[in-house]
């Protein structure tokens, strides 16, 4: 009788044990991607004063999709995406990021959001 407490005791701890790996694992790609990691790349990648020309080259080099604000060559503002950065049950998240450019083309900011799409 005793043998078996000890056996389901073990077999509890390490039930737990795996769960807790299991919500590492399943975390971790999430916090690669969190808006605050995002914005310190950028920071160190795109620092002001970084040309249009290669903001756009970096972000289609590490994946992100961009598009200007509107038709208009000479746009201020710079819309760039991460699809599909963290996805919790029916919720899938995106990161949004404005780069704000001066009028030589010249990047003065950025900002980045995280955006939520549910079922």
């Amino acid at each position: 009788m005793k043998r078996m407490k000890k056996f389901r005791k073990g077999l509890m701890g390490i039930a737990i044990l795996v769960i807790f790996c299991l919500f590492l694992i399943v975390s971790f790609p999430a916090y690669l991607h969190s808006p605050e990691v995002i914005e310190n790349r950028l920071a160190k990648a795109l620092p002001k004063g970084t040309t249009k020309t290669h903001v756009v080259g970096w972000l289609k080099a590490n994946g992100y999709e961009a598009y200007p604000n509107n038709t208009e060559s000479n746009s201020h503002i710079l819309h760039a995406y991460l699809r599909g950065t963290r996805s919790i049950l029916f919720c899938s998240y995106d990161l949004h990021i404005e780069f704000y450019f001066d009028m030589t083309g010249s990047l003065t900011d950025h900002n980045v959001e995280e955006e939520a799409t549910c079922l």
